[in-house]
């Protein structure tokens, strides 16, 4: 049967859980403070992008749209999961994890709020 949900427990899960809906390549610390803020304590947040590898020419398709944000933006790029991690930590996240991983614009990554 079907769980009917009250409007507290909607509000709570929202404030438990907040997909990161742009891209990390259009993100900052602040914009993860942000989302840090709205959370509860123990709450996630899921980001959806490529990863890079170290070496920054791998995956291409993430090689080649670093490029692209470099023609087309003031600031954005492509990220290592390292330092989307670094990000997420001093933005007051912990426990980063690429719950999924592939060389397109969809791996996962999710942390937790302290």
């Amino acid at each position: 049967m079907p769980k009917t949900w009250t409007r507290d427990e909607i509000l709570e899960l929202a404030r438990s859980f907040q997909p990161a809906c742009v891209l990390a390549a259009a993100a900052d610390r602040d914009s993860f403070r942000k989302v840090a803020t709205a959370l509860v304590e123990g709450g996630r947040i899921a980001i959806r992008d490529v990863l890079m590898e170290r070496s920054r020419i791998e995956p291409v398709a993430g090689a080649l749209f670093a490029v692209n944000m470099l023609v087309g933006t003031d600031g954005g790029g492509t990220y290592t999961f390292e330092e989307l991690r670094e990000d997420l930590e001093d933005a007051g996240f912990r426990g980063a994890v690429a719950a999924h991983r592939e060389p397109s614009m969809n791996s996962i990554l999710i942390a937790r709020k302290r």
